[in-house]
């Protein structure tokens, strides 16, 4: 389970999580096949999001992939509970998260 911040240039900030399997191994695979498979198969690339120019992974599949790769297990979500993600931090227990 991974909790990413981000913070905009007007202070306001967002927090997300990915979880899954193992991310060295399993699911680094499951992401790199599955944005393959959006290009190869007709029925994905015809849903991909019509924009040009060097991309990011999530503008160039969009929810195309997010959706494959729910289906495989990889679960992606907003997070909403900031101060429980600080403390846990603040006291070393990431693995809480």
């Amino acid at each position: 389970h991974f909790v990413f911040a981000a913070e905009a240039e007007d202070g306001t900030r967002a927090f997300s999580s990915v979880s899954g399997g193992d991310p060295g191994y399993t699911e680094t695979s499951k992401m790199a096949s599955e944005a393959a498979l959006c290009l190869a198969l007709p029925s994905e690339r015809d849903r991909l999001p019509r924009t040009g120019g060097v991309l990011t992974p999530a503008t160039a599949f969009g929810h195309v992939l997010i959706d494959r790769l729910q289906a495989r297990g990889i679960a992606f979500a907003a997070e909403e509970r900031l101060p429980q993600v600080r403390q846990l931090l603040r006291l070393g227990l990431e693995s809480k998260l």
